[in-house]
């Protein structure tokens, strides 16, 4: 199963610990146990908003983190 984004089907604000455990522990969990299946689950991260045209790669690492 594929889940994008994850956002869009987690309930609430996906840093709060209390909605993700609630939607992948205690709801998305026991249903790939008992169908003995995977999923995918996307996070799109915030686009940049700064001039990144002089970025190198090793700049990129921690963008997800804005």
């Amino acid at each position: 199963m594929r889940i994008d984004p994850f956002q869009a089907y987690a309930g609430g604000d996906v840093v709060d610990p209390v909605v993700t455990k609630a939607f992948l522990r205690d709801g998305l969990n026991p249903i790939l146990e008992e169908f003995n299946c995977a999923a995918i689950i996307c996070h799109h991260t915030p686009k940049p908003t700064r001039d990144t045209s002089n970025w190198r790669g090793s700049d990129w690492m921690y963008a997800g983190g804005w």
